[in-house]
């Protein structure tokens, strides 16, 4: 449609997603994401249009884009035999402590396979199999309600190299239930200027300062603002079986669920706002006024934000 950008995903992705064919007599502006952006922020109606059929898309995308969680850990487990030639044990014993491992994750016995991974990382930590046994037993923490340790392994993952095993990694952080939460700890984000806290902190009267540690949002209620964190510090966590795992924590400045408010969705974690703490809660409205209108080069960075999050929770 004339005004419209082609293959938005493009600029996160580095590559198009498919043919473009222009019908009849058509003008078509072409660019890369430099120039885009410089385009975008110097028409903010054209950022407002684009911000708007983003948010529309973002809308349908979890219906869209809903993975199984189930599938995608039979997907790590199918792995293994693949894993084993591409990263060959060194020593004598790892193979079997490997494959026993994984052979409890099957069997749906998750603490002992964690047990088991474990002991294995404990002796072989510098060995080339510890990189998929580190996949293996981020899983097994996950199953047995452990996040805080699975997302730290996980994190441990990503500090190596980019290849199969940290793209799956970082698709299952953004698929074990925390979707934007998983996003922000893998990537993030979405680095505003300080001109778009000033201009957040001068309506004092929505300014909520908190003495002590308070809860801002709870896991499962719907959200209707994001939270920008002026001053302090902000601690997530999430529900697993009867007990809350510490996820991570964010410092000012800093901001968490524009994705979840601009997709209607709920929360995907607790939020809580630590003592000394200084916070504002934004709703749609107010979002697109202060980062489209008032502040466009943060506009750019939230559309820039949202499109990473639909191509990394799609991606694998």
């Amino acid at each position: 449609m004339e005004g419209d950008l082609a293959d938005p995903l493009s600029i996160v992705g580095g590559e198009h997603s498919g043919d473009l064919l222009s019908v009849g007599d058509s003008s078509i502006l072409v660019g890369d994401k430099d120039e885009l952006k410089e385009y975008l922020i110097s028409r903010p109606s054209r950022l407002e249009r684009f911000f708007f059929d983003i948010e529309e898309e973002l809308k349908l995308y979890p219906r869209k884009k809903a993975c199984d969680l189930e599938d995608l850990i039979y997907t790590i487990i199918s792995r293994k035999q693949q894993w084993l030639r591409e990263f060959p044990p060194l020593l004598f014993g790892e193979k079997s402590l490997y494959r026993k491992g994984i052979k409890l994750i099957e069997r749906k016995d998750y603490p002992a396979a964690q047990e088991v991974l474990k002991s294995y990382l404990d002796q072989y930590k510098n060995s080339p199999l510890s990189r998929p046994v580190k996949m293996f037993y981020s899983v097994s923490c996950f199953l047995n309600s452990i996040l805080e340790e699975a997302l730290s392994t996980i994190m441990e993952i990503l500090e190596s190299e980019e290849d199969e095993i940290s793209k799956i990694a970082r698709f299952f952080v953004c698929n074990m239930g925390l979707y934007e939460s998983g996003f922000k700890l893998l990537y993030n984000g979405p680095d505003y200027s300080a001109d778009l806290f000033r201009i957040l902190r001068a309506d004092s009267r929505r300014v909520r300062k908190v003495s002590s540690d308070q809860i801002v949002v709870e896991e499962g209620r719907k959200c209707g603002s994001a939270i920008f964190l002026l001053r302090g510090e902000m601690i997530l966590l999430k529900r697993r079986g009867d007990e809350d795992s510490v996820l991570f924590s964010l410092r000012s400045p800093n901001s968490i669920g524009e994705v979840q408010l601009l997709s209607k969705s709920k929360w995907d974690a607790t939020v809580i706002a630590k003592g000394k703490s200084e916070y504002i809660l934004v709703d749609r409205n107010r979002l697109v006024q202060n980062l489209i209108n008032k502040s466009p080069q943060d506009g750019f960075k939230m559309v820039e934000y949202i499109l990473g999050y639909m191509r990394q929770t799609g991606a694998y």
